[in-house]
């Protein structure tokens, strides 16, 4: 349930913004070393005191965006988005 987006625990449709949704959780954790911890309301400031850049924070705060639309739509997207 950590991993899941708000649509997917509703029970829509799979949707490739579900996975961008986990991947961020994924990515807080990494950077927190917290495997049990999810990104709350202000996750950025902590990934911030850990040396994170702030495009990078940014950039997870999109991928667990509670609305899909505001999220990236895919992999392809993350990958634009961090210069490769």
């Amino acid at each position: 349930p950590l991993y899941a987006s708000p649509q997917q625990r509703a029970g829509s449709a799979p949707d490739p913004r579900d996975d961008v949704f986990a991947l961020g959780v994924l990515a807080f954790q990494m950077l927190t070393g917290d495997l049990s911890a999810a990104p709350g309301p202000r996750f950025e400031r902590d990934l911030r005191a850990r040396g994170a850049p702030a495009e990078l924070a940014d950039l997870i705060g999109d991928c667990v965006d509670p609305d899909a639309n505001r999220r990236p739509r895919d992999a392809g997207e993350i990958d634009q988005r961090l210069g490769k």
